[in-house]
């Protein structure tokens, strides 16, 4: 994921664990398939080019038969601030799962906020060497705790 999304982040791994969590739910002991999955988010984030990039799904291109228009924004499932939502859809049986990414259980917003000028401060150059390896420790210990589960239920997924 990391060469397709050009960085590593929590958002990134969550994109990750979500999908593969949500496509188990889906296709319970069998092989998804890619092209046959409709997905809707909240919002544009990362954890939602992560799940078009594993089910094949695009928006406003693709090869009209299989995939053309089966990623969408719905901001009608909820509030961007603190949880990204995405809805799994098959379109051979129409079942769909719903999966939520929890940012807050993670970090609170004032803290997530400091993360993002610091790594405002990096990018602009205004960060010092320990300022860079102290927020690249923190963003990649984080990207560990997603993918080990250990974030209190950041991820959900539930039949819809």
């Amino acid at each position: 994921m990391a060469k397709y999304t050009g960085h590593v982040c929590p958002g990134v791994a969550a994109g990750f664990v979500l999908t593969k969590m949500s496509l188990e739910k889906l296709y319970p002991g069998e092989i998804p398939k890619r092209g046959q999955i409709r997905i809707q988010g909240n919002c544009g984030h990362d954890l939602l080019d992560v799940a078009s990039y594993v089910t094949g799904a695009r928006a406003h291109y693709g090869r009209g038969e299989v995939n053309l228009d089966d990623l969408s924004i719905n901001q009608k499932l909820g509030d961007c601030r603190d949880q990204t939502i995405i809805i799994f859809e098959r379109k051979d049986n129409g079942k769909k799962v719903k999966a939520v990414f929890d940012q807050s259980k993670i970090a609170t917003r004032e803290k997530i906020k400091k993360m993002h000028e610091k790594m405002d401060a990096v990018l602009t150059g205004k960060a010092n060497e320990i300022e860079k390896t102290m927020l690249a420790k923190n963003i990649q210990g984080k990207v560990k705790d997603v993918l080990n589960g250990t974030l209190n239920n950041a991820i959900t997924v539930t039949d819809q």
